[in-house]
């Protein structure tokens, strides 16, 4: 749910649920009180429901990376392939999975799953192949 439904869904159930002055609202069963408090810790759960929802797809994500990550062989390669570092463009990528850039030994580097549509045109080549990847010509530079 987004902020701005959170926000509506909240002023709706206050403006449901505002005593008028002369009514108590101390919180005894079936007073208005109660049920604001009701109300409150309802949409209370919901918004750290909606909220968390996407941190543990962020944590799965992640674990699922690490572990795909732990179980790669980054050797040697003579071609594009899974575990590659292909240096294209002039910027550096680790063929794996996709990441933000990141530095590594002093190179700034980006990780790219084979997922992606770059990887179908960089599968299988080699140092000096040319690629065609969104209406650019790309030369393959290095591929250890």
């Amino acid at each position: 749910m987004d902020q701005g439904k959170v926000i509506a869904a909240r002023t709706a159930a206050s403006s449901f649920v505002t005593p008028r002055a002369n009514e108590a609202t101390s919180g005894a069963p079936g007073s208005i009180g109660a049920s604001r408090s009701k109300i409150d810790e309802q949409a209370q759960a919901e918004l750290a429901s909606d909220l968390f929802e996407p941190f543990d797809d962020t944590v799965h994500s992640h674990s699922d990376k690490l572990e795909k990550l732990s179980a790669m062989d980054f050797g040697a390669y003579s071609k594009v392939e899974e575990g590659a570092v292909v240096k294209l463009d002039g910027r550096t990528f680790v063929i794996a999975v996709s990441t933000g850039k990141f530095v590594c030994e002093g190179n700034e580097m980006m990780g790219v799953s084979i997922q992606e549509p770059i990887y179908a045109e960089l599968d299988g080549k080699r140092a000096s192949d040319a690629i065609s990847f969104n209406g650019k010509e790309l030369v393959i530079e290095e591929v250890a």
